[in-house]
């Protein structure tokens, strides 16, 4: 009997950290999209088009910023905006992000092609060169990636999670001898 008992608490145990050890596994990037955020002063855009007559009348775009973001999710920024603009715009890198390899993933709305431009903000922050920082097109999916440190971190929690469920086996299964 104990051992079905054992059985039964392990089996609830395990069912409460298979969610969270999930979640750890997806959530690479960490992205909260329930922040999501409108930048520009518009009333009632049509989140489909592609170009947006804002309240000032200027030009807006959708773009959407995943990642190592303070702020990600999807912006209505103006036509000009370039990638340093609109990262600071969402916050600013977090501590662990990787600015040496950002991506832009980008659609080509003539030919349905998709680009994928890698920019590596660092070179800009020593060289000072402007070139290197790319006007957005509307759809551009910007993606700050972590670095070493923030995945060995997810592994790290991961583990402590798994030798956590091992651990109450082990101690609830001397307990029944």
């Amino acid at each position: 009997m104990k051992k079905s008992g054992l059985l039964v608490l392990l089996l609830f145990v395990v069912g409460l950290a298979i969610p969270v050890l999930a979640q750890e596994s997806i959530d690479l990037f960490d992205m909260d999209v329930s922040g999501a955020t409108n930048s520009g002063n518009f009333e009632n855009p049509s989140a489909n088009a592609d170009y947006i007559i804002g309240a000032n009348d200027e030009i807006l775009i959708n773009v959407n910023v995943w990642g190592e973001i303070k702020k990600t999710g999807h912006f209505m920024v103006p036509s000009t905006t370039d990638l340093l603009t609109l990262i600071s715009h969402a916050g600013g890198p977090l501590k662990n992000a990787n600015i040496g390899t950002i991506k832009i993933v980008r659609i080509n709305l003539e030919d349905g092609d998709e680009s994928i431009i890698y920019v590596d903000l660092e070179d800009f922050l020593q060289s000072g060169n402007y070139d290197l920082i790319p006007i957005l097109k509307p759809g551009d999916t910007v993606i700050v990636p972590g670095n070493f440190m923030s995945y060995f971190s997810d592994f790290v929690n991961v583990v402590a999670k798994v030798a956590l469920i091992v651990n109450t086996y082990l101690v609830i299964s001397d307990i029944n001898k």
